[in-house]
């Protein structure tokens, strides 16, 4: 009793064998498609917050790195659509202070959080006055404070033109 096969089942089969590379033409619509900005490079990066409770007074710390001379930063920690608390922040890299501490709406993070705008307090940046290598950011909170509020934010935001910061990177503390 002979097989039968389906009439296209071996369609795959022939222009696999009949290509001179198979995985060629995927490849290279791969490379087209995603730029480099893509993977990663030419962004702002922030570490992995650490977080620590002592004594009702929550501390977190994390280190920011990848600026670049020629863009705008904001790095800053909020709360979504709620004013900010009482807090403390130092901008430091090794022992020297960096930024004047300022209060900012936050937009465009709704891809990233699921909120509107974070109401932030932090640093507006000039890559070109920043020292090399990584800045560490430090805050101080009440724990009474951040139990009022669903979730903090931390982040970093680049500015894309006409006063619209984007987030390159960013973290929630709940």
């Amino acid at each position: 009793m002979a097989r039968k096969s389906l009439p296209n089942s071996d369609i795959w089969e022939r222009s696999a064998r009949n290509s001179v590379c198979p995985w060629l033409w995927p490849l290279l619509f791969l490379l087209l498609l995603v730029p480099a900005e893509a993977f990663g490079q030419d962004r702002a990066v922030m570490t992995a917050p650490t977080v620590r409770s002592v004594e009702g007074v929550v501390s977190v710390v994390t280190q920011f790195s990848g600026f670049r001379p020629d863009r705008t930063y904001r790095i800053g920690v909020g709360f979504a659509n709620a004013p900010i608390p009482s807090l403390e922040i130092q901008l430091h890299r090794e022992s020297r202070k960096i930024g004047q501490l300022t209060d900012f709406q936050q937009g465009f993070v709704s891809h990233w959080w699921g909120v509107d705008h974070v109401m932030a307090r932090g640093f507006v940046l000039k890559g070109s006055e920043l020292p090399g290598g990584e800045l560490t950011l430090e805050i101080k909170i009440q724990r009474e404070d951040l139990k009022r509020h669903e979730n903090m934010y931390l982040f970093i935001a680049r500015d894309y033109g006409s006063d619209r910061f984007y987030l390159e990177d960013g973290s929630t503390i709940d």
